[in-house]
């Protein structure tokens, strides 16, 4: 699948799409933004949802996962236990990441949770971290075709989008934007219900029911 480009110019941005994409060269987020949304192809649009998160699919094991983001430019792995994969550093969808989370249950791939840098920062066209948010969302509008639904107050944004499983993609995916400005954060994350309520036998606590 061909990656949906999105141009954020300060010079200018070049992002990829956030499912089934490859790395984009960073950018510095703290000057001024303009925001320029290229159309996706109608019939590109993954209407059942996400299939993964970048070049991991669903289901994916934590060696193939570490394999996938050893190839991103700038990631580093700082730390990894057998539910989680933690890195930091690199771009996604062209703009700079803080922190990766991949989690994983009985060693499949359920979640990617990105925390973005959150520049407060302002220009002409207002406060720089909205201006990031916003190009998350329209990214992720044109690459599955539906606007999610919206938990919003005057500090906290929370947007969901939910898809339902198909016979041709196994589970419920959610995509979750969460702006926050008073915690300073902008989170995007991808789950997959099937592969997150594998139960893993090991974990139950004798006497549990």
């Amino acid at each position: 699948m061909k990656p949906l480009l999105l141009i954020l110019a300060v010079t200018s941005f070049h992002s990829l799409a956030l499912a089934d994409g490859n790395p984009a060269p960073s950018s510095d987020t703290s000057s001024a933004v303009t925001l320029v949304a290229l159309p996706y192809p109608p019939a590109q649009v993954q209407t059942d949802g996400p299939s993964g998160f970048l070049e991991i699919r669903w289901g994916n094991s934590p060696s193939a996962a570490k394999s996938a983001m050893g190839r991103r430019p700038g990631v580093t792995l700082i730390r990894e236990t057998p539910d989680e994969l933690v890195f930091a550093g690199g771009t996604c969808a062209g703009l700079p990441v803080e922190i990766w989370r991949l989690r994983f249950e009985n060693g499949s791939f359920y979640q990617a949770a990105v925390s973005f840098d959150f520049p407060v920062a302002y220009n002409d066209k207002g406060s720089v971290s909205d201006a990031i948010t916003d190009a998350l969302r329209r990214l992720i509008v044109q690459r599955y075709g539906s606007d999610g639904s919206n938990n919003s107050s005057s500090e906290h944004n929370l947007q969901t989008w939910s898809f339902d499983e198909t016979p041709e993609s196994k589970g419920t995916k959610l995509i979750q934007l969460n702006y926050n400005w008073q915690a300073c954060v902008i989170i995007l994350t991808y789950t997959n219900v099937y592969y997150q309520s594998l139960a893993n036998p090991t974990k139950a606590i004798p006497g549990d029911l």
